[in-house]
């Protein structure tokens, strides 16, 4: 949530926010991240301190990007265009490493950076450039993750050539909607990485699920290989207006076909109506309850799928659409960091109350033999004595 913060204020031109909450996000990522992540993080940390003038902190920032030695295609791409912009923002000075070939000349730039030829607009702000870079804008947005869309709007290049707005107008507070949900969902991330206790973990993360949702009911499985229940390997920690009872009787068994198929497949399911959705056709829970919104959020962790969120509504259709299952899934992405992270500290918290244990037995068993030994000397100098 922090990097996503942090790219879209780099985008609305507010670059003091966009430097606070990519260093957030940069502590998070150095103790959960991988080198995707962390590497991204520091590029784009380069570029909002290069953006301010601080050219040399933004070199520092983009040699530790390079240092992660992340390989992959997405990768390398994403570095080529902040590269291609740090050099745009140096007045054509090229960054540390980068590829001078990765720069396009103005009439030939490649279709694929297109945020590289709206800077170049930016920069220019030349009125007669307003269709080309509403088309860009456009295609732009076509190009985006969903999760990115809900706040295009905020963008500062987008408020100028589309709404019409000075370059430091600021957004209305229609506009700052979306932002205000990134707070919130941001505000319970901090709250859930805060907490090192895996049950309060648990039941925050459920609590702010249903907050975040307005569902109905709900409930939370996490991995455990030694449960045999409902859905082997996995166990029902937390339930909200549902019991725990009810969710392993037959009559729910719509709930847990939705979770194995959200872990399974590990990507969310979601239903506007269940009624009249031809997959639960045959499912009496649906009819019985009536049910109409269910979505299953698979959690997961970088060693795969360590859970998943079940929430449905039994009055309201599409509950789970657009905006609201977009701000769901960051929710789901954060949360199994977080869940993650108290995992690790209970497994360790057990590994050292069983390693003190052993310690105090080993103490135990040295100071058995080091009395058996004391004994041994005497009597052996008692016996040297007698035999003087």
């Amino acid at each position: 949530v922090y990097q996503n913060l942090g790219v879209l204020a780099c985008r609305r031109g507010d670059y003091p926010q966009a430097l606070e909450v990519l260093a957030k996000a940069r502590e998070i990522f150095a103790f959960l991240g991988n080198a995707f992540e962390r590497g991204l993080n520091f590029f784009q940390l380069a570029l909002a301190h290069a953006s301010v003038g601080r050219f040399a902190k933004a070199e520092e920032y983009w040699r530790s990007g390079l240092a992660q030695g992340e390989t992959s295609p997405e990768f390398l791409q994403r570095q080529e265009k902040i590269g291609l912009w740090l050099s745009l923002l140096q007045d054509g000075k090229p960054p540390p490493e980068a590829r001078p070939e990765a720069v396009p000349s103005e009439a030939e730039a490649p279709t694929w950076d297109l945020e590289a030829q709206l800077l170049r607009l930016n920069l220019r702000r030349d009125p007669g450039d307003r269709e080309t870079a509403r088309r860009l804008l456009g295609e732009i947005y076509q190009r985006l993750p969903d999760p990115l869309k809900i706040s295009f709007e905020d963008r500062a290049d987008y408020r100028h050539w589309v709404l019409g707005e000075p370059p430091n107008a600021s957004p209305s507070e229609k506009e700052s909607l979306p932002m205000d949900i990134l707070q919130r969902l941001t505000a319970i991330t901090t709250e859930l990485l805060g907490s090192n206790n895996l049950d309060q973990v648990l039941v925050k993360l459920m609590d702010a699920a249903m907050e975040l949702s307005k569902a109905d009911r709900g409930f939370l499985v996490i991995r455990n290989p030694q449960s045999p229940g409902p859905i082997p390997g996995y166990e029902i920690k937390v339930a909200r207006n549902v019991s725990k009872e009810m969710i392993e009787k037959q009559d729910s068994s719509i709930s847990l076909s939705a979770i194995r198929e959200a872990m399974q497949g590990g990507e969310a399911l979601v239903t506007d109506n269940a009624l009249q959705d031809s997959r639960f056709e045959t499912a009496e829970s649906v009819h019985q309850l009536e049910l109409k919104s269910i979505l299953a959020l698979p959690l997961k962790g970088t060693k795969g799928v360590i859970g998943a969120l079940y929430l449905d509504h039994r009055y309201e259709t599409n509950m789970f659409r657009g905006t609201d299952l977009n701000v769901l899934q960051m929710f789901a992405n954060q949360s199994a960091l977080a869940l993650q992270k108290a995992q690790m500290i209970e497994d360790l918290e057990i590994a050292n109350a069983k390693l003190s244990e052993t310690v105090e037995e080993q103490a135990g068993e040295l100071t058995v033999l080091k009395r058996e030994v004391e004994d041994q000397r005497h009597k052996l100098t008692f016996e040297y004595k007698d035999i003087v």
